[in-house]
């Protein structure tokens, strides 16, 4: 059957652009709880270690695909507390972007390591599969990049983005507390997606970010908030000359530290229910404040956060 000719005229769509992605040689997945599912499928895993201390949706990707998964705990440095067999499939988390010296100590141990790197966009991929998330790090309503040699996308549907996008354009126009629920329900949204190939208009906006010039401002970003608070921080993981972090993990025991950075529109998650990991993670769902450090700001947003902890201390 003869495609459709490609329309001539008519309203303009959304500007497009002509740089690269970041990402080239990756497999392009709508999501990256997908990423993990597709690799599953791929390579007929059977059996997963998997954190307890990570988002409650990589459980469900793991589910959803009827394969085991044997849970582990980490330590405060957010290295894995227990010893796997050597030909095991497991699942790491490289937490907020600063982790990448564990996930490479793990892969040069255990050959079917898989790097979780939802929150570290720009890591090199580490172990044998690896995946990242492009929402995590910038202003797109998904779309995820997939490292696997022997992975491909064969089979799968072209997912459509068009209705994910209202709440990036109203945080444009009227800020982000009346975008946030549309920014939810687009979260929940993305959990029910099956697997599929990134859209064309995440693709399209990937294509117009100057990653490089991202990446400086994450990094002076941190480095400005570890001048100032780097003194009284509890955690003393250092990141590698070419880690760019997700935000800035302050781990402090202050109660309601998190609360007065709100009250001053300093908006600070929590990343996960420490439940399952009853030592490690219900100490970082209480005491980590994870940072903004990224590159909608500079200097003087990084004052303003590190004053406003110095004052609440």
């Amino acid at each position: 059957m003869r495609e459709p000719a490609r329309p001539i005229g008519g309203y303009f769509e959304l500007e497009t652009f002509d740089g690269t992605e970041y990402w080239q040689d990756a497999l392009r997945i709508n999501t990256a709880r997908n990423c993990l599912r597709h690799l599953i499928r791929t390579f007929h895993i059977r059996k997963l270690y998997a954190p307890r201390y990570t988002c409650p949706v990589v459980w469900d990707a793991v589910r959803s695909e009827r394969c085991e998964m044997e849970y582990y705990s980490v330590d405060r440095d957010l290295m894995p507390v227990s010893e796997f067999p050597r030909e095991a499939y497991i699942l790491y988390t490289n937490y907020l972007g600063v982790c990448t010296e564990n996930a490479s100590r793990l892969a040069q141990k255990y050959p079917r390591l898989i790097t979780d790197g939802s929150q570290s966009f720009f890591s090199i991929p580490i172990g044998f599969a690896s995946f990242n998330s492009a929402r995590k790090f910038f202003g797109v309503p998904d779309g995820a990049y997939l490292f696997a040699s022997g992975a491909a996308l064969e089979g799968l549907d072209e997912d459509t983005s068009a209705g994910r996008v209202s709440h990036l354009l109203t945080r444009i126009e009227l800020g982000p507390q009346p975008g946030y629920p549309a920014f939810l329900q687009n979260e929940n949204r993305l959990c029910g997606e099956p697997v599929k190939v990134m859209s064309k208009l995440t693709q399209t906006l990937l294509r117009g970010i100057a990653y490089n010039r991202c990446a400086e401002i994450r990094r002076s970003n941190y480095m400005a908030l570890q001048a100032a608070l780097g003194g009284i921080n509890e955690w003393r993981g250092a990141i590698g000359g070419t880690d760019v972090p997700m935000a800035y993990p302050f781990l402090c025991r202050k109660e309601g530290l998190r609360e007065k950075l709100i009250a001053e529109n300093i908006f600070v998650p929590t990343f996960w229910n420490g439940q399952m990991d009853p030592d490690t993670g219900k100490y970082m769902e209480r005491c980590l404040l994870p940072l903004p450090i990224d590159q909608r700001y500079g200097s003087y947003e990084m004052r303003r956060i590190s004053e406003c902890i110095l004052r609440n201390l």
